[in-house]
């Protein structure tokens, strides 16, 4: 019964971190792209 609960437990948590995750890389894509947008400067010249 403790097991199944730990075990239950740990896949749920596991996927909530992927779709965690997955959202925070989303967000992240989407700032690069609006700051990408509004300040047109080549890589090179940021670092």
């Amino acid at each position: 019964m403790g097991l199944f609960f730990y075990v239950r437990l740990s896949t749920v948590i596991a996927g909530g971190l992927r779709a965690f995750a997955s959202d925070v890389r989303r967000w992240l894509a989407g700032l690069l792209h609006s700051l990408k947008g509004s300040h047109p400067v080549p890589l090179k010249a940021m670092r």
